[in-house]
């Protein structure tokens, strides 16, 4: 047993993903591969589908949502300060509908479970949008030491919070 090279298992042809597995670095690979190396090689090397779960719907649902607060604020300098019902009502609404269908239509959740879900899910938008208003989130783009962007965009928190501007 001692013989066994476990790296073939868990790494096959490791030159040819390595650049594919590297050239697209995330906050997400980086703590996944830091929680678990095996893991993290199952889901970005591996492809390995994470088995569905309501939990993980839910994860992802809220992922869109807070997704396209941030890239409303990136567009638009003054998201902040402008942002009101409306907002919610004819962009964040309809967006968490869309997301919710997809996450969640191909499961047989008994009909009691899927409207817990959907009424917990649907009532925490709000709280998400105060939270990240307050916070003032911001997305950013990140530049390498070649000046090239790279393909991932990050939350940041702005400067001005820590120079009380």
């Amino acid at each position: 047993m001692g013989d066994r090279d476990f790296t073939k298992i868990i790494m096959p042809k490791k030159e040819e993903w390595y650049k594919d597995g590297m050239e697209h670095v995330s906050n997400s690979k980086v703590e996944c591969y830091s929680m678990c190396s095996l893991k993290w090689a199952l889901k970005y090397i591996l492809k390995e589908k994470e088995p569905w779960s309501d939990n993980l719907a839910f994860g992802q649902v809220h992922h869109t949502i807070c997704e396209r607060i941030l890239l409303d604020a990136y567009n638009d300098k003054n998201f902040y300060k402008t942002v009101n019902q409306e907002y919610i009502d004819k962009v964040l609404i309809p967006e968490w509908h869309k997301a919710f269908a997809k996450e969640f239509e191909n499961h047989n959740l008994d009909s009691k479970e899927y409207e817990d879900i959907k009424k917990m899910s649907f009532g925490s938008i709000p709280v998400m949008l105060k939270w990240l208003v307050e916070q003032e989130f911001e997305l950013l783009s990140v530049k390498g030491n070649d000046g090239k962007m790279i393909p991932a965009q990050e939350f940041g928190v702005g400067v001005h919070h820590f120079l009380g501007n």
